[in-house]
């Protein structure tokens, strides 16, 4: 068995592509006309799909259907009712003190019911299509009728105002109508599992991994790049557990994180795709909830370190289009990179001193702790070894011959060692010949003891106020220059080759193109390069099919946020466009 494998087996389980929805009104979902497009006044009707809407907030249930059909048609045989918008878009209520405003929350949808995507395309791009004024334009009505026909329904008429009741015939309406629907995707969702089902690479990508159990062939460049697989170095600051996920993340195909709401796992997931970021890799992380991923991006945001793509609704969308088409600054040199590095380095010096700083402090306060305990045995352990209790005695020296002279070992170089060591400490510490080696020790011990309780009574104690504050401000400037090398490593020259501003610029074309459009021209942009230019991405499932490139293991890692929300068919295209996997979610 192998992905496509899977792939194939999840279609199979995924709603049925085929089926022709052509009312989309009925008990339960009601449809309520407007008088403008983007505006509807205070009633019963409305107040119950803005209360939908706030029960439902991450599903975008609610949708605002422009050039609408209406009446009956002969359909497969069969005599079927009509209410069908030509142009749809997911959209929320928000109330106002006279009525509801409609804000767009996702993309203008032609009807899926236009199978030839050619066509669909150049649907979408009319001029002017759904702005303001166009269902009062003069060209509305020919595009009604083009739409309607490419659909497989003839209009019979156009008019601006729906009719009173159902005609015998279908009537294109050119005006805006909200309306309920629980997932406009269903549709095509088998139809982007079998189409990934055919694509190469996915034997070493996080779906293989994680259905399979297989690691792939591919090497890891990343890696292969560690110097220290145990250093880890983060802007944001970490507790044990959360380094070992970030570890375990570096080498493991996939890793699970579990754990109860606020226990630390949204941090440590956006501790993890720093990482990844700051060892060369790229990141997507995608949640099932648009607050869910609004709150990892905030955390993203609120700590230095690279800039996230945040996307999900339509005006993030806008804003991630906008900043492409604007172009990007000149990477970040060479020297620079070099300077940030000597910068990093510096601080974790500055870290590492103070920590050493407060653990010797620490340890003069457990030596003298020890004192009582050797009280009584210091008579006899200063007659049997005297000059290691003597003020410039070297203990150090000691413990070392003390190493040396409890070494195993029984060939002829091992005992001719361990004899040499132990003459050398009888004489550094003026013991005699039959004194054993265990009684030397417990001397050198009593005389830490002794040599802690005098250093301590001689400077009244041990103060660490001071240390530990230098210990915060040196963590703190650690982490921050950390986020900066980061953020300056993201933006370099290396980085922004003439590809991959090519492949930023294609990427906000085709943010602003059609959604039939935006297939195409997203299967055509390099996948490699964009990611390493924008390595850090954000957001839902459910968007990422309609905003990411189809490449097969693009992302060196895919962070799934809130496990037990997201179903495993959305999130199959997720994961087969990463080699690696991190898994996040409530153990219950």
């Amino acid at each position: 068995m192998h992905a496509a494998a899977i792939l194939t087996a999840l279609a199979d389980l995924a709603p049925a592509g085929a089926e022709r929805i052509l009312d989309v009104s009925g008990p339960g979902r009601p449809l309520v006309w407007l008088p403008e497009p983007h505006r509807g006044p205070r009633g019963a009707r409305l107040d119950r799909l803005a209360a939908l809407d706030a029960l439902h907030r991450d599903e975008r249930i609610l949708r605002l259907g422009l050039a609408f059909l209406i009446g009956t048609a002969d359909v497969d045989g069969t005599r079927r009712r009509i209410r069908l918008p030509l142009l749809a878009q997911p959209v929320r209520l928000q109330r106002g003190r006279r009525g509801y405003r409609v804000v767009p929350a996702g993309d203008l949808e032609l009807t899926p019911l236009v199978e030839d995507r050619e066509l669909a395309a150049r649907l979408e791009e009319a001029p002017g299509l759904a702005g303001p004024g166009w269902l009062t334009a003069p060209g509305t009505t020919a595009w009604i009728r083009a739409a309607a026909e490419a659909a497989g329904l003839k209009v019979t008429t156009v008019q601006s105002r729906p009719p009173r009741g159902i005609d015998d015939d279908v009537t294109g309406v050119a005006a805006a109508a909200v309306f309920v629907t629980r997932d406009v995707f269903a549709g095509r969702l088998r139809d982007t599992l079998l189409s990934w089902a055919g694509r190469p690479g996915l034997a070493d990508t996080a779906l293989n991994r994680l259905y399979l159990g297989t690691d792939g062939t591919a090497r890891d460049p990343i890696v292969d790049d560690l110097t220290d697989a145990d250093d880890v170095l983060s802007p944001l600051p970490l507790n044990a557990a959360q380094r070992d996920v970030i570890r375990r993340t570096r080498t493991a195909p996939v890793v699970v994180v579990s754990g109860a709401p606020g226990n630390g796992k949204s941090h440590a997931l956006v501790a993890a795709a720093l990482d990844t970021v700051a060892r060369g890799g790229s990141v997507l992380v995608a949640t099932q909830s648009t607050h869910a991923a609004e709150v990892l991006g905030e955390l993203l945001r609120r700590h230095p370190g690279p800039p996230p793509v945040l996307f999900g609704d339509a005006e993030r969308r806008g804003a991630i289009a906008t900043e492409l088409a604007g172009g990007v600054a000149v990477g970040v040199d060479d020297p620079q990179l070099r300077r940030d590095t000597t910068a990093v380095s510096a601080a974790r010096d500055r870290v590492a001193g103070a920590r050493a700083g407060i653990a010797a402090a620490l340890e003069q306060e457990r030596l003298a702790a020890t004192l009582p305990d050797w009280q009584p045995l210091l008579p006899a352990l200063s007659h049997d070894a005297p000059a290691v209790f003597e003020p410039d005695s070297d203990l150090a020296a000691i413990r070392a011959a003390l190493h040396e002279a409890s070494r195993n070992g029984d060939d002829w170089w091992s005992r001719w060692r361990r004899s040499r060591a132990t003459r050398r400490l009888h004489r550094l510490t003026g013991a005699a010949t039959g004194v054993p080696v265990p009684q030397v020790r417990a001397a050198v011990d009593a005389a830490d003891a002794v040599r802690a309780a005098a250093r301590l009574s001689s400077h009244g104690g041990t103060d660490l106020a001071a240390a530990w504050r230098a210990l915060t401000e040196a963590d703190e400037a650690l982490a921050e220059t950390v986020g900066a090398a980061l953020r300056n490593q993201t933006a370099s020259a290396r980085r922004w080759t003439g590809d991959a501003r090519r492949a930023a610029s294609g990427l906000g074309t085709a943010l602003r193109a059609g959604r039939n459009r935006r297939r195409e021209l997203l299967a055509t942009l390099d996948a490699e390069a964009l990611v390493r230019a924008l390595p850090l991405w954000v957001g839902t499932v459910a968007d990422v099919e309609d905003l990411l490139p189809p490449a097969a293991g693009m992302f060196d890692l895919v962070v799934l946020d809130e496990a037990a929300h997201i179903d495993q068919l959305r999130a199959a295209p997720v994961l087969a466009r990463a080699r690696r996997a991190l898994v996040a979610g409530d153990p219950r």
